[in-house]
């Protein structure tokens, strides 16, 4: 494998510093959903159970890492670029689609625990 080269390459228009920026935000986001979570787990007996906080803290590191890369690649270029291409890349999607599955796990065990504690619902079947 060829040596990786890492060159600073700023945003050069207003476009791209706007993107840059918003990248910049999105990993902010994410830390700050990941404060949520450990405050809610203080909180929110449901939260607190590992199989629904494991998740949630797994999709918010992965976000966190994810969004930093893409943040990253913004003011950074790779040489070779098929690094970029073939690793960076694809890892960058990998861990944020990683991370969004965990979230559905999440989801669905809040959604099964809600489901046990307000028992589920009866239809009414209108039979003659």
């Amino acid at each position: 494998m060829q040596n990786i080269q890492i060159e600073f390459h700023p945003p050069t228009d207003i476009l791209g510093l706007a993107k840059a920026i918003l990248d910049l935000g999105t990993v902010f986001a994410f830390f700050i959903v990941l404060l949520v979570i450990l405050q809610a787990r203080k909180r929110y007996p449901m939260i607190e159970r590992d199989i629904t906080f494991l998740p949630l803290i797994g999709f918010s590191i992965f976000g966190i890492i994810s969004t930093a890369m893409d943040a990253f690649d913004e003011w950074f270029w790779f040489t070779p670029k098929e690094f970029y291409d073939f690793v960076w890349k694809p890892t960058r999607l990998s861990l944020l689609l990683i991370g969004i599955f965990m979230l559905i796990f999440a989801f669905r065990q809040f959604y099964a625990f809600s489901k046990r504690l307000l028992g589920e619902e009866q239809e009414i079947d209108d039979e003659p």
